[in-house]
């Protein structure tokens, strides 16, 4: 018998247009719920003996999602503990909601006026230097980041904006150490007179256990090498071998980058045109190592994501069967 109240099943699932469930369905589902519902507890619950406090926060249980590969909940986390009110729907059936904090108008509308700015313009043509101001080089900045929430810094690129500069919204510290070892690293695996570079530099990749906070800045150096190098066919092919190198370390985790991977992949395995080199063969070794790398991220991380195979099986079915693609 499961803690979880069926109930609570059948009302969600008339709320979706599924108007009758049969018992053995809600029973087997509030057990799957109060299963799901622990262990997620449980993995919030070791965020909060690791953080040294007695108290289970919302950003523990936002932690805890985001373990257990769940896309974790928007708009519940607060600096300040919040207040939950009871309110009685029928008897025996609780509801409790969050209650609003209480604002006095008469308060607000008789708080002071924040101070205004003395100099509000410019001063022959020069803008001030003031709090209020952005400063010139911020605001030519701003210009130039790809607006919208869905602006891709590559596409812009692609556009012929090679100048653009997007700063992260998160601030991500790295050692010295890594920063000189990414920089050698990147740097020896794309250096063409240096064989014995290159072959350490791969090896080092594809064996150091220590590479964890560099993974999101090798996704992010392979995308765009990719896509600003579309006429090299060395360059598309060192960094088929980076990718491939990164996704053999044993040590990394990379799932959650593996819908970044992709693309670059793809490009490199189904692009219309492919380095510049007068030999129109020449391209069909890239193809094939792209080939074999997306071969082994669908049987690596086909688990992990129950999607990955159909998503790429009907991509490249649609490729394939369009006349007017080049393969």
């Amino acid at each position: 018998m499961s803690v979880w109240n069926p109930d609570n099943i059948k009302d969600v699932a008339e709320s979706i247009g599924i108007a009758s469930l049969n018992d053995d369905v809600l029973q087997g589902l509030s057990s799957d719920i109060e299963y799901r519902l622990s262990q997620v507890l449980e993995e919030a619950l070791k965020f909060t003996r690791h953080s040294k406090r007695t108290t289970l926060t919302t950003q523990d249980i936002s932690q805890a999602l985001k373990v257990l590969d769940v896309e974790p909940l928007y708009g519940y986390e607060s600096t300040r503990p919040l207040r939950f009110g009871e309110a009685s729907i029928g008897p025996g059936q609780p509801l409790f909601y969050v209650e609003d904090e209480e604002v006095d108008f008469e308060k607000l509308i008789n708080a002071p006026l924040p101070k205004v700015p003395r100099e509000i313009s410019f001063s022959e043509g020069v803008q001030p230097s003031i709090p209020q101001n952005p400063a010139s080089a911020d605001s030519r900045t701003q210009e130039l980041v790809p607006k919208g929430p869905g602006a891709n810094p590559n596409l812009a690129a692609l556009s012929g904006a090679d100048n653009v500069t997007v700063k992260p919204l998160v601030k991500h510290v790295l050692s010295k150490e890594l920063q000189l070892y990414f920089s050698n690293v990147c740097s020896a695996i794309f250096d063409e007179a240096n064989d014995e570079y290159r072959v350490a530099a791969l090896a080092s990749i594809r064996t150091d256990p220590g590479l964890h906070q560099l993974v999101p800045y090798f996704v992010q150096f392979i995308a765009e090498k990719v896509t600003h190098g579309l006429k090299d066919l060395f360059l598309l092919t060192q960094t088929m071998q980076l990718t491939s190198a990164l996704l053999d370390n044993k040590s990394l985790y990379v799932d959650p980058y593996i819908a970044s991977v992709i693309p670059p992949v793809l490009t490199c395995l189904v692009g219309r045109h492919l380095g510049s080199s007068p030999d129109r063969l020449a391209h069909f070794e890239l193809r094939n190592i792209s080939a074999a790398l997306l071969g082994s991220i669908c049987k690596k991380y086909a688990k992990s994501s129950h999607t990955l195979k159909p998503r790429l099986a009907r991509t490249c079915l649609k490729h394939f069967l369009d006349p007017t693609k080049p393969l």
